[in-house]
């Protein structure tokens, strides 16, 4: 916490966080309306190639993509 007040020169920040409350469909289809590029998005837990589509945060990204009626344009290991 430290860190947090050298930063901000020890004066109250706020903190926002807007998509607290959003599904992952719905915070998808807000980027899509902003022009969000999802082929240059990444959130898999692997640090390899390609996305594993299996880890947790795989899975609810592709849930996101079908609830949107679209398919995801990242590659993934899994064949999803």
């Amino acid at each position: 916490m430290d860190a947090v007040c050298r930063v901000a020169n020890y004066e109250p920040v706020g903190v926002e966080a807007p998509f607290m409350h959003m599904s992952k469909g719905d915070i998808l289809a807000e980027g899509l309306k902003l022009g969000l590029d999802y082929a240059h998005t990444w959130t898999c837990y692997n640090g390899r190639e390609k996305a594993c589509g299996l880890c947790g945060s795989c899975v609810e990204r592709l849930e996101a993509f079908a609830e949107n009626s679209l398919a995801d344009p990242l590659a993934y290991e899994a064949g999803r």
